[in-house]
């Protein structure tokens, strides 16, 4: 049986979600934080994210950095 997992960005003070994406259960949740930060950076002002340690990969960080965002 497939299942699905839903990655979803959500304001930490407002609480609204600004994005999500709906994969396979078998994409890994670090794999979606270059997609999910691109898309919600380019529609709101994101000063930091918080996320465990499976987002804290080197490409991830450097991503994170590059668009102003601090882990």
């Amino acid at each position: 049986m497939l299942s699905y997992k839903a990655h979803i960005v959500v304001g930490n003070k407002t609480h609204i979600i600004c994005d999500a994406e709906i994969t396979s259960q078998f994409v890994a949740d670090t794999l979606m934080l270059s997609q999910l930060a691109q898309e919600v950076s380019r529609n709101f002002n994101v000063e930091a994210v918080m996320g465990d340690n499976a987002y804290s990969s080197r490409k991830n960080l450097e991503l994170l950095y590059k668009i102003g965002i601090v882990l």
